[in-house]
């Protein structure tokens, strides 16, 4: 699949706004009601798709898609 196609749901966007903001893996799962380990692995798949090796790298890359 070519990365520009991959759409993130609404669960995609809430974890990297929460990352955004600074909230830990542990945070977000809390506020979401989701597992830390559902937020690592989904996380770990956006980093695949976009490319990125980290999650700064990926929440940057994202807000620059959104501009």
């Amino acid at each position: 699949m070519i990365v520009t196609e991959k759409k993130l749901d609404e669960t995609d966007k809430k974890i990297i706004a929460k990352a955004a903001d600074g909230q830990t893996i542990k945070e977000i799962g809390r506020d979401m009601a989701i597992s830390p380990h559902t937020v690592s692995i989904r996380i770990r798949e956006m980093k695949k798709w976009f490319e990125c090796k980290s999650l700064a790298q990926l929440v940057s890359k994202l807000s620059k898609l959104s501009e």
